[in-house]
This record gives structure tokens, sequence and C-alpha cells, in this order.
């Protein structure tokens, strides 16, 4: 499944109008390429261009589990960014979390967060202590790939694709081609950033990095490929 431009979308989602031309045309070579492999019982739903606070990735693709978004509830389509930023505190603080702890942090909107949470069975209350939803049962991903084509300007497409890296444990550079003692190969290796080219791919898409989520963006695309997928029923 590929997720492109809608005028309006009731998900939450906005994706840019893609743009013709050499760089789209790279994009679309390396859809048709078949790069991206996914296991038995996963799911692949590609981004075009999805709008984040860190800019528009040219693509982002994810994998993830349809049999655990089968148990979801529908107030799950009610969550906003702000609610997902407290979701990823939750799993990523290490302790259990009073009420004054995350009033101290969120303010005043950290009540409505919760009871949206809450109500989305995403966390429990438990001995006047917050705890989240254990990520089997709450994230759906199991990988997080963002891809930047450029046709030149490589330094630019580093700087972007190393900004990625705030949500997608995977973030590669797509470029035409490449020479094996290019200096983009070391700087991108250097920033832990893949390169890719039509003529040699230099590192595996296979790998599966298992370090995420990584910031409230990765729950974006987890609640996102579940409420596209609904649209499509």
């Amino acid at each position: 499944m590929i997720v492109t431009h809608y005028s309006t979308r009731p998900d939450g989602l906005s994706l840019r109008r893609t743009k013709i031309g050499p760089e789209q045309e790279l994009v679309d070579w390396f859809l048709n390429e078949g790069c991206l492999s996914v296991r038995p019982g996963e799911r692949l739903t590609i981004f075009l261009e999805p709008k984040l606070p860190s800019g528009f990735p040219d693509i982002v693709a994810v994998t993830w589990r349809e049999r655990v978004t089968a148990k979801w509830r529908i107030a799950r389509a009610n969550l906003e960014p702000s609610d997902l930023r407290l979701m990823h505190f939750l799993v990523t603080v290490g302790h259990p979390c009073e009420d004054s702890y995350l009033r101290s942090i969120f303010q005043r909107s950290v009540k409505r967060s919760l009871e949206k949470l809450i109500n989305a069975g995403m966390v429990r209350y438990v001995s006047s202590c917050w705890y989240p939803e254990s990520l089997t049962r709450s994230f759906a991903l199991t990988r997080i790939i963002a891809v930047e084509a450029k046709i030149g300007a490589w330094r630019a497409a580093l700087d972007q694709a190393y900004r990625n890296t705030w949500f997608a444990p995977e973030s590669y550079i797509l470029v035409p081609t490449i020479r094996s003692n290019s200096v983009l190969l070391a700087e991108a290796s250097n920033r832990g950033i893949g390169v890719l080219s039509r003529d040699n791919m230099h590192w595996n898409l296979n790998s599966r990095l298992t370090v995420f989520p990584r910031s409230y963006v990765s729950w974006l695309f987890n609640e996102w490929v579940w409420r596209v997928s609904h649209l499509e029923q």
C-alpha cells in the first residue's frame, strides 16, 4: 500500500503533492524495484512526502503486524500528537509516574491526554501511578525506513537523512550513481546513514534494527498505518 497526496484526510495525516521530475523518477525506480522485504504476517505501507516537524522525507516505509492492530480500540482514532508525546514519555521514562510528576512536565494538558490514552487501552492507572501497556500490544511497527532521493546537492540530503533518524532506525540517501571511493559514503557511514544507488546497493535493506519507537513521530506512523488501513475497508 502506497499512501500519496490527499486534499483532505480524516486520519490526521498530511502529505505534500509530489512534483514530476528527475528525483520523482528516482523514487519511482526505487519503489518499482521492490527493494523492501516483508516477513510473513506483516504488511508494508509506504508514505510519500509525509509532513513532519522535521520536514518532508521523500519516502517513509513501515512494516507492521496487522494482528496487533486487530485488537485496538476505535478510541485510538482520537489520539493527537500531544497524546502520543505523553505515551512515548511513559514508555521511555523507565519507571511508574504519579500525576504530579506528569503535570510538572506536561502541564494542564496531561489530564485530557491520560483520559484519551486510557480510553484507547494504552495506559493503566495502578496504585496512584500510570503505566504504559506493553509495546507488544500497543506498537505494531516492526521497521521504519526513511529514504531521501537526490540527484545533486547530496550534503543537503545527508542532513535531511540524519534528521530522519529522529524517528526512523533505518535512514538512507538514494542517488542515481556513486563511486566506491566517494566522500559521500564515508560521511554517511560516520553519521549512521545508508547510501543506495541504481548501480549499487551499498547497504543491505534487509537489516532490522529494533531500537524504536525513537520519538513520538514513530508513534505517529504507528497510528497512521492503522487509520489508513481502516480507510481501505
